[in-house]
């Protein structure tokens, strides 16, 4: 994968983990937010990512306060398309991966609300913007808790304790 074009706000597609299992591949791809651009560690590129859902009920409202929930439509995006239109993505579920085919597959899309520059004169998409910068303080909070995780131990994944919903 081409690491160079990825940024806050892109939307990769990953085997994101499972509790179970937090430091191994999930059994189905997932749609993932990008918090940041990766960044080479011991020879490999990684990428830490937040979590993405295509259900969005009231348990995962209430277990993440509404607040470390960002739902996306697909208006606010370019490249592939979301499915059903639409990204939930939960902020401060995030893990560290390795950009490898054995962790992502093809896919690519972006946020086009990430700079105010691209929100001028369009009053929802200004909204977007600071939804996100909000979604971003959320997603740091978590990937500094990751990353010492990964820094420790070597271990690529979730931090430890985290679930998915």
């Amino acid at each position: 994968m081409d690491a160079s074009t990825i940024t806050s706000g892109t939307i990769l597609k990953c085997y994101f983990p499972y509790d179970e299992a937090p430091q191994q591949p999930g059994p189905k791809p997932h749609y993932c937010l990008a918090v940041e651009a990766p960044f080479e560690y011991r020879g490999g590129i990684y990428v830490v990512v937040a979590y993405s859902t295509s259900r969005i009920g009231e348990d995962l409202v209430q277990a993440h306060q509404g607040a470390s929930l960002l739902t996306v439509s697909s208006e606010f995006t370019s490249g592939d398309p979301m499915p059903n239109g639409l990204g939930h993505f939960v902020l401060d579920r995030v893990a560290v991966l390795p950009l490898t085919g054995k962790w992502f597959v093809p896919f690519r899309a972006k946020f086009t609300f990430v700079t105010q520059e691209q929100c001028r004169g369009d009053a929802k998409r200004l909204e977007m913007y600071e939804r996100f910068v909000f979604a971003q303080r959320v997603m740091f909070a978590a990937t500094k808790e990751v990353l010492e995780h990964f820094l420790e131990t070597n271990k690529v994944g979730l931090a430890p304790k985290k679930q998915l919903r």
